[in-house]
């Protein structure tokens, strides 16, 4: 991809979302916000501590949107968002609902954006990215014996034993922000997982 211009924002802060699309004029926006949050059984997460991790999922996916829809009804042109999701919308996790339904929220919010946006005819396009459990390439084995794990632990769902790489990853995002491919899965999910259950 020729012509790239990467940008960061607060994704977590409206305004400085807002700033990134009025100042920088994007075509493509990718909302790589994620924590993922494992209080333990239900009952030992206050409810105000279980909203609050959702909505570190879900807001910022939220704000891009709104701020992205404001930003076209002022400079009307094609706008592409991406969103890391996780399969973990589709996968319970033991001790983990609150990413498990912060992940699933922001599915649903992709979905009714991209029928407001079309019905609303403005020409933005959003998709989401629900990969598994992804190798932190760089990182690497320090990164797994920090979490006391191995590649077996974090892949025993996926009958093919695999992990999805970094690179597989960037390059999935590559191919949806190239020739306009992204515009196909509008309102959709695109699960990259090695069929994890």
């Amino acid at each position: 991809i020729s012509n790239v211009q990467w940008v960061i924002a607060d994704a977590r802060n409206e305004e400085s979302v807002f700033d990134l699309f009025f100042q920088n004029r994007p075509d493509v926006v990718i909302n790589c916000v994620g924590i993922n949050y494992s209080p333990g059984p239900i009952e030992d997460c206050s409810a105000v501590d279980w909203y609050d991790k959702v909505g570190d999922n879900l807001i910022p996916w939220y704000a891009m949107i709104r701020s992205a829809s404001r930003y076209h009804s002022a400079y009307p042109s094609k706008l592409l968002l991406i969103a890391l999701g996780s399969n973990s919308a589709f996968v319970p996790r033991s001790l983990s609902s609150a990413y498990c339904v912060s992940k699933a929220a922001m599915l649903s919010l992709t979905q009714n954006a991209a029928r407001d946006f079309g019905k609303q005819e403005k020409d933005i396009y959003v998709v989401q990215v629900d990969p598994g459990f992804v190798y932190p390439s760089g990182m690497g084995d320090d990164w797994l014996h920090e979490k006391g794990k191995t590649i077996e632990d974090m892949v025993y769902r996926s009958p093919y034993k695999k992990c999805v790489d970094l690179h597989q990853l960037v390059k999935l995002i590559c191919f949806l922000v190239e020739d306009g491919h992204g515009e196909m899965f509008t309102g959709q999910s695109i699960r990259f997982d090695y069929a994890e259950v």
